[in-house]
């Protein structure tokens, strides 16, 4: 068996970052067959290794900057294949890829207002192009070999090497280590780099004490990363904050995001929230549909109404928008209110007595059923809607609605056989996927395979938990 490589030397970081670039398999004996070299000569011959490795590689990187700066807009395929290739070379290529990161600042630097912020307003010009397309290839080749580079780029390069920076790093397979450093930066600069750092905090999985604060901040740009950050964590020390932004002077600019939040939260919101909720909607600082859509999301969280709550929304109810009227209502016939359930109901009830045998009339009301959380009565009006329209193309609504309500039920089977019915893409099943009608359902196995879902693997992060 050959001998154990002698180094004299107490610094390996420098030849384990040689090898990261080169691989296990370089062939490094001396040779003359000594197995003891200096650190000196160690480094030279791996620098020339690393060089004669990476040396095919330079042509494409090279090609890739050339074709990537001449293209004309619209440039997006074409730039997603060189990027693609760039990818295709691997990992170990990733050395090659950092200084181009950085675009010629003679060549590039404009006279805006932002820029000494790290913003990257305007048309890129076409090495900016460039350097951000490299960006994008180097996060899907994370190597801990450039991470120093990178981490240094991120601090000291021009606005748009910083961003393009922090990009790469958003992947980084050692996010511990680059959340110190991007949380620094995060804390220091303004902008559109500051929004690009706590994007990247956010993919690196930072602390969320970070995204908190953010919801406070005057940038409706940071907010919304904040806002995706948070979304999908069932913390209910998250509420009270995303509250707050709804009652703010930003809040009607995210609503969207809002209910993004909640429609992916479990946690109950305390009477104080359904409060503040309550008195956001009683203002004219809402569009109706956003109305409409916090209405549906106070049922879908099934909150709780005391007399003096149902009270106030009584100017919600009789809105001259419909929308909003019947959201209201739902609310409130979910509530056990059987006045504003036949209200509710009265106009659909109508519409199947003039019209017994059309199925959309059966679906409508199907779908009040189903919002009120009557399963049963839903499942009965959306067969029906299914029976009449027997010798035609079944219309994808009650097939759909059929399978919430028994996804809803725990009856996955049931509901595996409608969705099986429904005239719809694979794509939309995977969205559907999503929705928290179906939440439990996907996680068993009759509902993955349902939805075309893959075998769930453990992440990397669940398997260092």
């Amino acid at each position: 068996m050959r001998r154990l490589l002698t180094i004299r030397c107490r610094r390996p970081a420098a030849i384990a970052a040689a090898m990261l670039l080169i691989g296990p398999g370089a062939a490094l004996a001396e040779p003359g067959g000594s197995q003891d070299v200096s650190l000196e000569r160690l480094l030279m011959r791996l620098r020339r290794t690393a060089d004669e490795h990476l040396a095919p590689m330079r042509k494409t990187v090279e090609k890739a900057v050339v074709e990537l700066e001449r293209l004309e807009p619209p440039r997006a395929e074409a730039a997603r294949i060189q990027r693609q290739r760039l990818i295709d070379l691997g990992p170990s290529a990733a050395p090659l890829l950092v200084p181009w990161l950085e675009p010629d600042r003679a060549r590039t630097r404009r006279e805006d207002p932002d820029q000494d912020q790290g913003g990257l307003a305007g048309d890129l010009t076409p090495e900016a192009f460039r350097a951000q397309q490299f960006a994008l290839a180097l996060r899907e080749l994370p190597n801990p070999a450039v991470t120093d580079r990178l981490l240094v780029l991120a601090r000291h390069g021009t606005p748009e090497a910083r961003n393009n920076a922090l990009v790469a790093l958003s992947t980084s397979s050692e996010p511990a280590r680059v959340q110190a450093v991007v949380h620094e930066i995060y804390a220091t600069a303004e902008g559109a780099l500051r929004r690009r750092a706590l994007d990247t905090l956010k993919t690196l999985g930072g602390p969320r004490d970070v995204f908190i604060e953010a919801l406070a901040k005057d940038d409706d740009e940071l907010i919304e990363v904040a806002l995706s950050a948070l979304t999908g964590h069932d913390n209910p020390t998250y509420t009270p904050p995303v509250i707050v932004l709804l009652q703010s002077t930003h809040g009607p600019r995210h609503v969207q995001s809002i209910l993004r939040y909640f429609r992916q939260s479990t946690a109950k919101l305390d009477e104080d929230s359904v409060k503040a909720v309550i008195g956001v909607l009683l203002t004219n600082r809402l569009r109706p549909e956003d109305k409409a859509g916090l209405l549906d999301t106070l049922s879908r969280l099934d909150v709780r109404l005391d007399p003096p709550l149902k009270k106030r929304l009584d100017p919600l109810a009789n809105s001259s928008s419909e929308e909003v009227s019947e959201a209201t209502l739902i609310l409130l016939a979910r509530q056990r209110d059987s006045r504003a359930r036949r209200q509710l109901l009265e106009p659909y009830d109508n519409a199947i007595e003039r019209s017994k045998n059309r199925p959309n009339v059966y679906s409508r009301r199907a779908e009040i059923h189903y919002r009120v959380r009557d399963l049963r009565s839903a499942i009965k009006d959306y067969k029906r809607a299914v029976e009449l329209a027997r010798g035609n193309r079944v219309d994808e609504v009650p097939l759909l609605g059929l399978a919430r309500c028994f996804a809803l039920q725990g009856k996955f089977k049931d509901a595996a056989t409608y969705l099986e019915r429904a005239p719809i893409s694979v794509a939309t099943l995977h969205e559907l996927a999503t929705d928290p009608d179906f939440a439990e359902m996907v996680q068993d196995k009759i509902g993955r395979a349902a939805f075309r879902l893959p075998e769930e693997k453990p992440s990397r992060n669940q398997r260092s938990r």
